[in-house]
């Protein structure tokens, strides 16, 4: 085993220390590259066999579309609507905005 002790400062033993550790940087970082690699593989064969990554997108209901027309057109009230979807205020505007488009 490579004796790491800063306290001795013979040259021979930092050249040792850098050495080593140098060939661990460099081991570390291949590994790294080729966990890459394997992985951008596994994706692009996932891709290839028609596979959907990432999470599916939300599908709005017509119930869903209806309230936020209403709240747009100012006929019901925010925390109506709120409790008639049963959703938080900001995933409340995120349904306005995709209805919008």
């Amino acid at each position: 085993m490579l004796d790491t002790d800063n306290n001795v400062n013979d040259l021979s033993s930092k050249f040792m220390r850098d050495i080593y550790l140098l060939i661990q940087a460099f081991q570390a970082d291949y590994e790294w590259q080729k966990l890459k690699s394997r992985q951008a593989q596994g994706i692009a064969a996932a891709k290839a066999n028609g596979k959907n990554l990432g999470r599916p997108k939300a599908v709005i209901t017509n119930e869903e579309i209806e309230i936020v027309k209403q709240y747009q057109n100012q006929e019901i009230a925010l925390g109506i609507a709120l409790a008639l979807l049963n959703v938080k205020k900001s995933t409340f505007y995120n349904l306005c905005r995709a209805v919008k488009k």
